[in-house]
């Protein structure tokens, strides 16, 4: 049986979530969840997925360290991700990334021009997202994406994304503090992934 390890970073909470909802849903695949900072080794596993907050149109600091650690290994293996977000559109101008996506349909996407959008929407663009984590992958490329709505607790970030995401909240309706996970949406999404590993 093939083995699937799950690694996440979280801040509120919702990765974490998603990494068990999805878990959950996978039947007949063994899989394993462990938190970025307990993962001792990806050896013995065919699928890593990958689970991080968006932050700055990209992983977490911890997830980057991962990556980087573990960036040969994880050539030989079938990389998936998923991201807890508030926010994303697609540009009409973008090439199509040469990843499988999912999008959680309470995301409420819209596709925009580049002359429609504005700069925070080009900040927060599909393209403008793949582009970051190829980078930050140093090229390995994803099997598939996932993006899912998450949730904002300004309570759980450190003082300098409090005031950052206070600042942004304050400035736009794009990102809203509160409760935004929806389980039956990574369900969904999972049975995307489910298909990806087989």
């Amino acid at each position: 049986m093939k083995k699937t390890l799950i690694v996440f970073d979280t801040v509120s909470g919702s990765t974490r979530e998603m990494a068990e909802i999805i878990r959950d849903e996978m039947e007949n695949i063994s899989v394993s969840i462990k938190p970025v900072d307990k993962v001792e080794s990806i050896d013995g596993y065919d699928t890593v997925i990958i689970g991080s907050p968006i932050r700055f149109g990209g992983f977490t600091a911890k997830i980057k360290k991962f990556i980087k650690k573990n960036r040969d290994e994880l050539a030989s293996k079938k990389i998936i991700l998923y991201f807890s977000s508030l926010y994303i559109v697609k540009l009409k101008e973008e090439e199509k990334p040469a990843a499988t996506f999912y999008i959680d349909p309470t995301l409420n996407i819209q596709t925009l021009s580049r002359k429609e959008a504005t700069s925070m929407d080009k900040t927060h663009s599909i393209g403008c997202y793949y582009k970051a984590i190829l980078k930050q992958t140093s090229g390995l490329v994803p099997d598939t994406i996932a993006y899912f709505n998450g949730r904002l607790d300004l309570q759980k970030l450190n003082i300098f994304f409090r005031l950052f995401m206070k600042i942004v909240v304050s400035l736009t309706t794009k990102e809203r503090v509160g409760e935004f996970l929806n389980r039956d949406s990574v369900k969904e999404g999972a049975a995307v992934l489910r298909q990806r590993l087989r």
